[in-house]
């Protein structure tokens, strides 16, 4: 189970989605030198732990979550991600639905 430190939240992972980079990953061809051991961009869960430099978030919270490059990501049962490239659930979407959001909103 990770730990979370910093500015970090403990996601319990509820849905994800599959995003092109998380296909280049699998590929080999993301020009990453080490592959992950855990892929995947986006994701759509619950905080279930934070700690005391965490301002935006509390445990209990619905969030997406983009992955982050220098640490593994959200396909897996739970996810440490900073709180900086996190945001809410939007209201009325289903966790599939939400876990479609996080990379291309930034990217848009």
């Amino acid at each position: 189970m990770p730990v979370a430190a910093g500015r970090n939240l403990l996601i319990r992972i509820d849905a994800i989605s599959v995003n092109p980079v998380d296909s280049k990953d699998r590929l080999g061809i993301s020009g990453r030198r080490e592959p992950l051991l855990i892929l995947g961009w986006d994701a759509c869960g619950e905080v279930i732990a934070t700690c005391d430099q965490v301002t935006n978030f509390k445990v209990g919270d619905k969030v997406i979550s983009t992955g982050d490059i220098s640490r593994q990501s959200g396909y897996a049962q739970y996810q440490l991600v900073d709180e900086r490239i996190t945001a809410p659930n939007p209201a009325g979407l289903t966790g599939e639905q939400a876990a479609t959001l996080p990379l291309t909103t930034l990217a848009a």
